[in-house]
């Protein structure tokens, strides 16, 4: 397997420190999803992150474009480990005409391990191995896992199952849903660019303001997933945009059109955006636009 750098294991000596607890084994093979090892796959490992009560979500998924690199961002958006952002530089700079990046976020329960690789099992099915580990009887917190590969486009075609998706098919790019999009007839005048509508009253005053029939196109509660789920709203602006998505760090939470293909407006166009987003992964202290 081809590396950008070292695989990067950190915290484990002092989790095991506190532990105290008993090797279960030593120096193990390859352990995957499947319980078996599959067949190793030709990629480059960009990041592999490991670390005890690290809080990571469980999630698999596919980064196809510079897009999708930045808005990957948002599953990891409540930590501040240096790991999560290198691993989106390193997507940042990837050739997305002949590659893809493939992201898996797991836990591995006691098992610590000083590598990880990506096999292929079958059936189309591709999976992280983590490699050289160790297995204890006992510990403090599970082990998390972040494990990023680059591979050639071929091998992670749009039918692909990820190992630890939700459903087998790669889960979304971003934890934010994009529920309401449009363009504005007019560019908005004293109007919030950007402002969380988690609330019908805060709802109202984004879209009272907005130019034209946006407010009659707008629905507060389209596609409403409960108290779990908070919603953010963004004025945006581009050129024959046809979608955005929401760009999500420790310190802010913005939003970007999309589409287009390049295209130069004589004058920018403007749109409306709406997000929901799982209120898990909404930084505390995160601004808004």
């Amino acid at each position: 397997m081809r590396r950008r750098g070292i695989a990067v294991v950190v915290g484990v000596v002092a989790l095991l420190a506190a532990v105290g607890g008993a090797v279960a084994s030593l120096g193990g093979g390859p352990i995957g999803p499947t319980g078996k090892a599959g067949k190793m796959v030709d990629a480059e490992l960009l990041e592999f992150f490991q670390y005890g009560g690290a809080g990571l979500p469980q999630m698999a998924t596919v980064l196809r474009s510079r897009t999708d690199a930045k808005a990957v961002r948002a599953w990891f958006s409540t930590s501040r480990e240096s790991e999560i952002e290198r691993f989106q530089e390193a997507a940042l700079e990837r050739d997305y005409g002949r590659e893809a990046v493939v992201v898996f976020s797991f836990g591995s329960g006691c098992t610590s391990a000083d590598g990880v690789r990506l096999a292929d099992y079958g059936s189309g099915q591709l999976g992280p191995e983590l490699t050289d580990t160790n297995t204890y009887e006992t510990c403090t917190a599970p082990f998390d896992n972040l494990a990023v590969f680059a591979v050639d486009k071929a091998k992670a075609p749009d039918d692909v199952v990820l190992a630890g998706a939700r459903t087998g098919r790669p889960d979304p790019v971003s934890p934010a849903e994009l529920v309401e999009f449009g363009e504005l007839d007019d560019r908005p005048r004293g109007s919030a660019r950007a402002a969380e509508v988690s609330q019908p009253d805060q709802f109202e005053d984004f879209v009272k303001s907005l130019p034209g029939d946006a407010a009659s196109r707008l629905d507060a509660d389209a596609s409403t997933r409960g108290s779990a789920y908070r919603r953010f709203a963004f004025v945006l602006s581009g050129c024959r945009a046809e979608t955005a998505f929401m760009v999500i760090d420790p310190e802010r939470l913005t939003a970007e059109p999309d589409g287009g293909g390049g295209a130069r407006c004589e004058e920018p166009e403007y749109y409306f955006a709406v997000f929901q987003i799982e209120a898990k992964y909404v930084p505390a202290e995160a601004e808004i636009g």
